[in-house]
């Protein structure tokens, strides 16, 4: 980075405690915060440029560097992209940080892209390129600890019932900094923008139109729910890749944000570019088959999601922190150190935990069964999806028995981990989301059948996955037994195939297809 001042965040146990500011409250204050007057940047003057080792130089001007250089977005570099995925890849340690700059730097270049072909029709300003790109810049400021095993796997186990998001979160923490710029007489320079930026920037991150009925394209480039094609995606899937120098499918992104067109509303690809598209959604399915849910990852998050629920009230209320903006600024991958450093008994547990982290002596995996959208049980057949929300350890134990010295299976004992692999439209075909357009008709799009893309295509896009894993490494085989039972007696499945794996004890590993 160049001419980029930086801060160095304290440490998060000196700063635990501070008051709780509700979500309203902020939004209150962004209007009533004085309004800044806006000035007209010289771009040769103001620009500075990040090295990124992805993308290369990126220049932003001062607004962007006014956003970066806060608490808030410093943050950022004490979150891994990828949670505890370096725990087995080792190279795997890029942060959020960086990843978010290469967002902006995507979304401000689709943007310009946008604006050189179809000007006159889109009628882009500037402020629109910068709204869209500072949407990129700070769309995954709210991540907590470790990414998603805090947002979907920690806080869903504190409370089951929790609607909080990281992108609200992100929201929050983006309101409560532009606040804090524009109240605060010390800021050398306030963030320029005006409320309605502000709360359209926020609807750009979570890609809610909130009843907008004009420019819903622009809801497609940083959080794109209508076909998951978005500079988010661009972005992450290239630096993951990159940076663990993976062989994985590559696609060429460059070609789709080259080609890519606004039609009745729509961001829309060129028909050519079909089996382009089935590449990008086909690379993102590796990595998270391959390496996001990774076998021994999955170990490893279930016993940080122990050591945070160890920590839950003793060094902070998770609950009220994630509503807090200023107490949630540092909360970080920091947390870690934060117990260990830490002199309350309460947190021996957790301390202990993190030890057995170290060591490597991650929780022994007994099995997993992998369902397609229809399920034959007996007595019936059931789709996969309900069946992942039925199943929970409870179901699993009523199969154990207790072992001749007396040992006995409890809920506590498991850990069932349940995912979904698909094409980011779950059980669809990117291609039914996805409209093309064929050259030199640029007025209408429609959609490709996968047949006219290629007849080597999947049939079936999306599976479930039950994944058991043990704490206990003493109950292994009652935990092997108990699983066994559940397939054959619940799932009507009699062979499961078996492996010794991990940690030098001996486990199995049951892999059953149920379509």
């Amino acid at each position: 980075m160049t001419n980029a001042p930086s801060h160095e965040l304290p440490p998060s146990h000196q700063l635990f405690g501070f008051s709780a500011t509700s979500g309203s409250q902020q939004g209150i204050l962004i209007n009533q915060a004085p309004q800044v007057n806006r000035v007209q940047i010289d771009h040769d003057i103001s620009t500075k440029k990040y090295m990124d080792p992805i993308h290369g130089y990126i220049g932003l001007d001062q607004l962007y560097w006014d956003i970066i250089d806060t608490e808030q977005f410093q943050r950022l570099r004490y979150l891994k992209q990828l949670g505890c995925v370096n725990y087995v890849f080792p190279t795997a340690v890029h942060n959020r940080f960086e990843h978010c700059i290469g967002t902006c730097h995507l979304a401000r270049k689709q943007m310009k892209q946008l604006d050189k072909k179809q000007h006159t029709q889109l009628e882009i300003s500037e402020q629109d390129i910068y709204n869209v790109s500072i949407a990129g810049l700070c769309h995954d400021l709210g991540h907590g600890p470790f990414s998603h095993v805090f947002d979907n796997h920690f806080l869903r186990t504190v409370n089951p019932n929790l609607e909080w998001t990281h992108e609200w979160a992100s929201t929050n923490l983006f309101r409560h900094l532009v606040d804090k710029s524009q109240s605060d007489t010390d800021e050398r320079h306030p963030i320029d923008l005006h409320a309605d930026d502000v709360n359209l920037i926020c609807d750009l991150i979570e890609g809610e139109k909130r009843g907008r009925s004009e420019r819903l394209w622009m809801f497609e480039i940083i959080n794109n729910k209508r076909n998951s094609i978005d500079v988010d995606k661009f972005d992450y899937i290239l630096r993951d890749t990159r940076m663990m120098a993976l062989s994985l499918g590559e696609y060429d992104y460059k070609i789709l944000m080259k080609d890519a067109r606004v039609i009745n509303d729509q961001i829309v690809y060129p028909a050519k570019h079909s089996f382009e598209v089935m590449k990008l959604f086909q690379c993102r399915y590796d990595l998270y088959k391959q390496i996001y849910n990774h076998l021994t990852v999955h170990s490893i998050e279930i016993i940080l999601c122990d050591v945070l629920k160890a920590a839950h009230k003793v060094l902070c209320d998770f609950e009220q922190a994630i509503y807090d903006p200023e107490q949630y600024t540092y909360l970080t991958d920091n947390i870690i150190f934060d117990i260990q450093m830490s002199k309350d008994p309460r947190l021996a547990p957790a301390q202990e935990l993190i030890k057995k982290l170290k060591r490597r002596d991650f929780y022994p995996y007994i099995g997993e069964v992998v369902f397609g959208q229809d399920t034959k049980q007996l007595g019936g057949t059931i789709k996969g999806k309900e069946l992942m929300k039925r199943i929970t350890e409870k179901d699993i134990v009523q199969f154990a028995s207790q072992d001749s010295y007396g040992l006995e299976l409890l809920d506590e004992d498991l850990a069932l981990r349940k995912y979904s692999l698909n094409f980011a439209q779950g059980d669809k075909s990117p291609l039914d989301c996805v409209q093309f357009y064929k050259s030199p008709n640029f007025e209408e799009a429609g959609y490709i059948d996968s047949k006219q893309v290629s007849l080597i295509t999947p049939s079936v896009f999306q599976e479930h996955v039950m994944r058991l894993f043990v704490k206990d490494a003493r109950k292994v085989g009652m935990a092997e037994q108990a699983f066994t039972r559940f397939a054959r007696e619940v799932l009507g499945i009699e062979d499961i195939k078996r492996r010794k794996e991990q940690s030098g004890v001996k486990m199995s590993q049951q892999v059953v297809n149920v379509v």
